[in-house]
């Protein structure tokens, strides 16, 4: 058993039984094809509110992420670090926005990384 995939799901089910919303069903649908296709260890942010989920790849996704941080929607939601099959962890708004600005960084200066 998927023990990550069972909390992503309990914590979608409280949220619906809350205040059931279409959107928060549907794009949670969404969020288990891109985790299922995922190999194991691949590390997501997952954002979670009433009214809906977005589940990224830093990897694939990073300008979306930063976006979001800069335009202070990532506020509105819960966020969590999920790694498929290893673990789910719930991050503050700044834990996460230091995550994604540490690999803005790095992308953009890669010789800023020091070993």
């Amino acid at each position: 058993m998927d023990t990550v995939f069972e909390a992503m799901k309990g914590i979608v089910a409280r949220k619906l039984e809350a205040s059931f919303r279409y959107t928060l069903f549907s794009d949670f649908l969404v969020d288990v094809e891109l985790y299922q296709e995922a190999p194991a260890g691949k590390g997501f942010l997952w954002f979670v509110r009433d009214g809906g989920t977005f589940f990224y790849s830093p990897e694939e996704r990073l300008d979306t992420l930063w976006n979001m941080f800069q335009s202070g929607q990532a506020e509105q939601y819960d966020i969590y670090q999920v790694l498929k099959g290893v673990s789910l962890t719930a991050l503050t708004t700044e834990k996460a926005r230091q995550q994604v600005e540490t690999a803005v960084l790095l992308r953009d200066r890669p010789w800023a990384h020091r070993t």
